[in-house]
């Protein structure tokens, strides 16, 4: 049987077999408690960067809406990544 594309299973085709909310599981370990201000901004720099490259996609493939949206998640995750090392730096 081969192996499903990540589109099938990020379209939620017929034959792709429903996530069951995996991220708790996934992200126990890695997710800061937002008590730790470290944690939080490389957190904060990664959903930024990840944001950016998913912008990126979106407007090469003329999805402006979720390009915009992605934008200020972007956005968004510098301003507090900036925050939170300026607060650990005080």
């Amino acid at each position: 049987m081969p192996a499903q594309s990540p589109l099938a299973v990020a379209h939620h085709e017929p034959s792709a077999q429903p996530l069951r909310d995996p991220l708790p599981r996934i992200l126990a370990d890695v997710v800061p408690n937002g008590n730790d201000p470290q944690a939080v901004e490389e957190m904060a720099r990664y959903v930024a960067q990840m944001a950016g490259e998913l912008a990126a996609m979106a407007r090469a493939t003329r999805l402006e809406l979720l390009a915009y949206f992605l934008e200020m998640a972007r956005i968004e995750a510098t301003t507090r990544s900036r925050r939170n090392g300026d607060a650990e730096r005080a």
